[in-house]
């Protein structure tokens, strides 16, 4: 059974593709994303997240949201060597996501 995708995944989605938003899924989703800490304006969201290199990947996700407290714009940026919009920056986003916001 297929879950449903919040708005905010959605908008994700759109923005990174559904292969790479799959794959960040699924680290997410296995706990592959540690320390997720927003800061304090919730515009910015730092973390690492195990990938295939032996040290962890650093993270940090910028989003803005609507007026109703959507996703509007994400950007991602990690050490890997995509570096940008990759899967690491996509699943530390979806790891600190509130848990209603991914229901």
């Amino acid at each position: 059974m297929q879950q449903q995708l919040s708005a905010d995944e959605v908008a994700l989605r759109h923005v990174v593709g559904p292969v790479t938003f799959l794959r960040a899924r699924e680290y997410a989703s296995r706990g592959a994303v540690l320390d997720p800490q927003w800061r304090q304006d919730r515009s910015h969201v730092y973390g690492r997240v195990r990938g295939s290199a032996r040290a962890p990947y650093t993270a940090i996700a910028v989003v803005t949201k609507t007026d109703d407290g959507t996703l509007a714009s994400f950007r991602g940026s990690c050490t890997c060597p995509v570096g940008v919009n990759c899967k690491h920056a996509v699943a530390l986003l979806l790891a600190a996501l509130p848990d209603d916001v991914r229901a």
